[in-house]
């Protein structure tokens, strides 16, 4: 499986610019405004399966063939997913997005103005504003060519809307979970979980980011290296937390930021069957974001909460304590006012 390959910005910008965003002519004939995002990169992948990560610039991206996850983020992107059942995602810009292979590809948009090219048989999220089925698409911009062997080897899971359910030993570099519908937890921390997960991502519109379960052999010695985990939207009154710890023993969440928006980023409460109360559970180096209503929560506990980790204040509170939590582990931790600009955009400094 591929990764992202960046090659740095050469003449073929100059092309880029001309056929798909600048001008006087859009791409559907209409007029276009000049796009004002910082020239970003191409990211190319491979002709088996990839997963490619833009950045916060106008990125190209092209998958080739393989069924490739390909995000864009930030800028105006323009992304081309190639042959194979594609799952691509704009995120923030106004990204455009080439989809027509005669397979049926996934898309999601995210933010601003979007223009997507699409078979009939592709799946397109309503966050695309325009979407072209049966006009024909204008030329992708150029690519580099491609290559069958990727540059590196990454050991990785990628789901959407499929939870990732971790049971008994893992040694995994990435865990990637986009759940856009369905109404499910995006990680769940299960029975006998233990072992090392390098990174996850996690982008939600529905549940919990990641929940530790409490039943049987329950979660323990494990740490989780890096990521993010960004909730969009919550359904209905469903009881929303970034991380909802229920049980489990030994747990370290390293370099996380957490932002979701109803009950709280990081919430450590004994719940469940009552298989274990969650002890030794912290977040090292974290930044916890401030639209959740209390950011980080502690309820029946042992030894568990967060240090060196930046806390935005969420709408109510910054933190809570309830009755049984003992020993909380509060250390050299920063709150920061509700309205901190550096609590802007947490997710996003959390990603690649």
């Amino acid at each position: 499986m591929g990764v992202r390959r960046w090659l740095g910005v050469s003449a073929l910008v100059v092309a880029f610019t001309v056929i798909v965003i600048s001008g006087t002519v859009g791409i559907d004939g209409s007029p276009a405004s000049q796009d004002r995002s910082p020239p970003g990169y191409l990211i190319a992948g491979t002709e088996g399966r990839d997963i490619l990560d833009g950045t916060p610039r106008a990125d190209r991206m092209y998958g080739y063939g393989g069924n490739d996850s390909i995000r864009g983020f930030g800028g105006n992107d323009v992304l081309v997913g190639g042959a194979g059942l594609d799952v691509l995602w704009g995120g923030d810009g106004n990204d455009v997005v080439f989809a027509r292979d005669g397979q049926a590809d996934r898309i999601y948009c995210g933010s601003g103005l979007d223009t997507v090219f699409a078979d009939t048989k592709d799946r397109v999220s309503t966050t695309c504003e325009q979407v072209w089925l049966n006009t024909p698409a204008p030329v992708p911009p150029p690519s580099p060519p491609s290559t069958s062997s990727p540059p590196a080897q990454q050991n990785a899971v990628e789901l959407v809307d499929q939870p990732f359910v971790c049971t008994g030993p893992v040694d995994i570099d990435l865990v990637r979970v986009t759940m856009p519908t369905a109404v499910e937890d995006a990680i769940r921390l299960d029975q006998d979980c233990s072992g090392r997960i390098g990174r996850v991502e996690v982008d939600t519109w529905t549940a919990d980011g990641i929940k530790v379960q409490n039943r049987g052999t329950v979660a323990h010695d494990l740490v989780i290296e890096s990521g993010y985990v960004k909730c969009h939207d919550v359904v209905g009154d469903y009881h929303q937390d970034g991380i909802q710890v229920m049980g489990g023993y030994r747990l370290t969440f390293r370099k996380l930021a957490i932002d979701c928006l109803r009950n709280a980023n990081l919430f450590i409460a004994l719940g469940g069957a009552e298989a274990s109360i969650p002890t030794d559970v912290v977040c090292e180096r974290c930044m916890l974001g401030p639209n959740s209503a209390q950011t980080l929560f502690w309820g029946p506990s042992v030894r568990s909460g967060a240090r060196d980790t930046t806390i935005c204040t969420g709408r109510f509170h910054a933190t809570r304590i309830e009755p049984g939590a003992t020993e909380i582990v509060n250390e050299r931790n920063t709150v920061l006012p509700h309205g901190d600009p550096s609590c802007a955009d947490i997710t996003g400094r959390g990603r690649p």
